[in-house]
């Protein structure tokens, strides 16, 4: 009696166990299940897994774990042998099927255990839905704060519309997962014309021709207000496409339509300000390149003026010093020979004719003299039969014929260099002597004219008294001003750069570098 009074103690504690287990099983608010290792046959669950999967106890008892794993079989195969051989395992993130077909995110570890006197799998997992949920949309959010940053990035490193709205587009549409962004624009007939998009291609055929595309950008053009709108595939069926149309305006009138194509959270608000945000940067953007280009395009005409304005200059210089050449300089040295000619045959007695003949004789030289400078300064003959080399030698030889010591180093090569580079160059070159003979108070001075396969360089150096470049030029006359400005203009129409470098009692020196391709 005694024996079986043992025994059914111990079939009492171990019933008492097993409700101890099943009740601790049930209060656990993790999701556990039971799975034969050889079947795959599920032996029990706790209600919470069942809530969460939607499956009464007796439906869930007849199923396999590959009906509750959202993955392949061989996958699932693969998991349960590595358990088996570990003893436990933690899969880590996986999805599990609902009863409806959706799909639920968890977090699984799997332990091999004794149950009922044979080994059993025993499945416990977190539900990460809702975290994973809320990662997604943190990260989604960090993705647009970035785009909006990089956004504004691009609007502060350039002016160029082109490239602005080209990259904004590409921003929405990875940023939002759309499939298309397209900007409308009305032409002169005040129909909309793509401007410009990304992805357009991935649409099907005359998706944004269908009514409700285009009854949407007229909306949004014409009401000032954003428009969604979604379409059917024509072949495929329950295909759907949606779509949100905004109007992009400065602060006077809508000028354009952004248009999105993507999936249905584009009907979701915080999609919609998203785009909104991107389209008004990208109008903001639109306006001030468009005033940029315009700005540019008056500084072309401007520039183009200049030149003409320039070009008319030297024509005029060169035709008065040829007529100079020709006439005036022609008439004066013929006059002065006569002259001489005269003085010898009929040398006056008195000692006054003598004077007067001489005195006249000097006038002629000094007009002969002042013709020849006066051409030199206007457009050297030289220049053009012989080039700027042979021209910037020439006034070489006439600064150290006035006591100057002059360094002149010069490589220009055999070629000649375009007549606009030479004819800028020389004036330039003019110029920077003359304010040296004006204002250096210098003795020296260094020249410099050399070639290199891509660009010209030039520099005149004195060894003077220098000034200060910062300061105000309240000494200079105008003369001295508009000298200055007008190698700068001559400079910057064949984009070339000027700089001028000088420190009181060190001397200055004049550097410019002017390019050859674009001329060439």
């Amino acid at each position: 009696m005694s024996g079986l009074s043992e025994h059914k103690k111990a079939e009492e504690v171990l019933r008492q166990s097993d409700a101890l287990y099943g009740t601790v099983i049930e209060q656990v608010a993790g999701n556990i299940f039971l799975v034969d290792p050889d079947t795959r046959e599920i032996r029990g669950a706790n209600d919470a897994l069942l809530r969460a999967l939607d499956y009464t106890p007796e439906k869930f008892g007849r199923m396999t774990l590959y009906d509750v794993f959202a993955h392949d079989k061989v996958s699932v195969d693969r998991s349960m042998q590595r358990v088996m051989d570990r003893g436990s395992c933690h899969l880590g993130e996986r999805q599990y099927r609902r009863k409806d077909g959706t799909v639920i995110d968890v977090d699984v570890n799997i332990s091999a255990l004794h149950h009922d006197g044979r080994t059993v799998l025993c499945i416990v997992a977190h539900n990460i839905t809702e975290r994973k949920r809320d990662e997604e949309t943190l990260r989604h959010s960090l993705n647009v704060l970035l785009a909006l940053r990089e956004a504004g990035q691009i609007l502060g490193s350039t002016l160029e519309s082109e490239e602005i709205v080209s990259r904004l587009l590409e921003i929405m549409q990875r940023v939002l997962n759309l499939t298309a962004t397209v900007i409308s624009m009305d032409d002169e007939n005040g129909r909309l014309r793509v401007w410009r998009s990304v992805g357009i291609e991935e649409l099907w055929d005359r998706a944004r021709y269908a009514p409700e595309a285009e009854m949407a950008r007229r909306r949004a053009l014409v009401r000032e207000e954003q428009q969604f709108f979604q379409l059917r595939h024509p072949e495929i069926e329950n295909h759907y496409l949606s779509g949100l149309c905004l109007p992009i305006r400065t602060r006077d009138h809508v000028f354009g339509v952004l248009e999105a194509y993507g999936p249905s959270s584009l009907a979701e608000n915080e999609t919609a300000e998203v785009l909104g945000s991107l389209a008004s940067q990208a109008a903001s953007a639109l306006q001030n390149a468009r005033l940029y280009e315009e700005l540019g395009k008056r500084e072309r005409r401007l520039q183009d003026l200049v030149g003409k304005l320039l070009g008319a200059q030297e024509e005029e210089r060169r035709r008065v010093a040829y007529e100079v050449h020709d006439s005036l300089a022609q008439i004066a040295a013929a006059a002065h020979q006569h002259l001489q000619a005269f003085a010898r045959r009929y040398s006056p007695d008195a000692e006054r004719g003598r004077r007067d003949l001489d005195r006249i004789l000097r006038l002629v030289r000094a007009t002969v003299s002042d013709a020849r400078r006066i051409i030199a300064n206007l457009r050297p003959t030289a220049l053009d039969d012989l080039g700027l080399a042979a021209t910037v030698a020439l006034e070489v030889e006439r600064l150290r014929e006035e006591g100057y010591q002059v360094d002149y180093e010069e490589d220009l090569g055999d070629g000649r260099l375009p007549d606009t580079i030479e004819i800028a160059l020389f004036h330039i070159v003019q110029e920077s002597l003359t304010n040296m003979r004006k204002h250096a108070q210098a003795r020296r001075v260094r020249i410099t004219l050399r070639r290199q396969p891509e660009e010209v360089r030039f520099e005149v150096r004195d060894f003077g008294r220098g000034f200060d470049v910062a300061a105000s030029p309240t000494n200079s006359g105008p003369g001295e001003r508009v000298g200055l400005v007008g190698m700068q203009e001559r400079v910057g129409l064949l984009d070339g750069k000027i700089e001028i470098h000088s420190h009181p009692n060190l001397g200055t020196s004049v550097e410019v570098t002017i390019p050859l391709i674009r001329i060439q």
